[in-house]
């Protein structure tokens, strides 16, 4: 079971965070952001959000470990993956640690299809 209608946004850069923010708000949802794992841990098994949307610099920081945890703890939610720029070796780093439903390049700039993720 998870929070209908919350999405969880990590990333270290707080410009992104703010423009996804501003993004899912116009698509009437609540948003939980942070930089922080251990921020995002407890929020992902008190709140359990539909959502989580990763920035992929993130999942590196720590050898995405986090990923693994997210997986680990609320493996039924859509886990987005996301960047400026996402390499063949990113991806199958991401592949090699846990599943996740979406990769999205430039996702300031892909409202479209953030609006298609939400809606499902």
């Amino acid at each position: 079971m998870f929070n209908e209608n919350t999405i969880m946004i990590i990333d270290n850069d707080s410009l992104t965070r703010f423009n996804l923010k501003t993004i899912l708000w116009q698509l009437n949802v609540s948003v939980f952001e942070t930089e922080h794992s251990l921020d995002a841990i407890t929020f992902i098994v008190t709140t359990k959000p539909r959502i989580i949307l990763l920035s992929l610099d993130t999942a590196k920081d720590n050898n995405y470990q986090l990923l693994d945890k997210i997986n680990e703890l609320h493996g039924n939610c859509k886990l987005v993956l996301y960047s400026d720029q996402v390499t063949k070796q990113d991806l199958l780093s991401c592949f090699n640690v846990a599943k996740f439903n979406h990769v999205i390049l430039n996702p300031c700039q892909q409202i479209d299809r953030i609006q298609n993720i939400v809606d499902l």
